[in-house]
């Protein structure tokens, strides 16, 4: 009689599902950047950093995060981070991202990791270029992001991951469905579990998203999560 897989066992074959799929979606086969490091250029209000145990410290400006280190945000708390060369991200209040992290030599899940929250992320084309032309991968919590020099924003709430970009070009990957999007400057998407929508224009508000990236000088903007275009 057929045994079901025991619940350790469960995450294994949803990570070789996943890399089999990202394979067919031309994700896996190119070299992807792994970042070192990522230095804390600026900290605003509540913000931390947790290592792999789960401890957390408050972070600081110049502060470096390491592989599988993660940087909270709280309430009102926003900060920038420099992505070893890469680029750079701002990640605004309530939000988690994390340095992605190779464990029992299993490939990185991506360069950087959304867990929960908004990220703006700013990935610098020249760079990838001196790096033999490799590619930035964002992990959000439902889907997967082939970055190459653009300005996005990532925006995740309890329901769905919405996608927006202003420069450059991202190749947006939902898993389960299988399903892949090209999105264009000026263009945006949702994904959720299962599901992954056609690209669409900017809305005016995501459209004024574009003065916000990091080294911006916008700071206590409060950023609403906006998704589908205006009525």
């Amino acid at each position: 009689m057929s045994q079901s897989p025991k619940p350790a066992a469960i995450p294994c074959l949803v990570i070789a599902v996943f890399l089999v799929f990202c394979f067919q979606c031309g994700l896996v086969g190119q070299e992807i950047v792994v970042l070192s490091s990522a230095t804390v250029t600026r900290c605003d209000g509540a913000v931390q950093t947790v290592d792999g145990e789960g401890r957390a410290s408050d972070a600081y400006v110049n502060g470096k995060l390491t592989p599988g280190q993660t940087l909270r945000t709280g309430p009102g708390g926003s900060a920038e981070l420099e992505l070893d060369g890469s680029g750079a991200v701002r990640v605004e209040a309530n939000s988690e991202v994390k340095i992605s992290e190779a464990k029992d030599g299993k490939p990185l899940p991506g360069s950087l990791e959304m867990l929960k929250g908004k990220l703006f992320l700013n990935v610098d084309s020249a760079a990838l270029k001196k790096s033999g032309n490799r590619e930035f991968r964002l992990k959000t919590p439902v889907a997967v992001l082939a970055v190459k020099g653009t300005k996005l924003f990532a925006f995740s709430s309890e329901k769905s991951d919405t996608f927006g970009v202003h420069e450059g070009m991202v190749a947006v990957a939902e898993p389960q469905s299988r399903q892949v999007r090209q999105l264009k400057a000026g263009t945006a998407a949702e994904a959720s579990v299962g599901k992954l929508t056609q690209s669409r224009p900017l809305n005016a508000v995501e459209q004024a998203y574009g003065f916000i990236y990091p080294g911006a000088p916008v700071r206590g903007f409060v950023v609403p999560i906006e998704t589908g275009n205006d009525a």
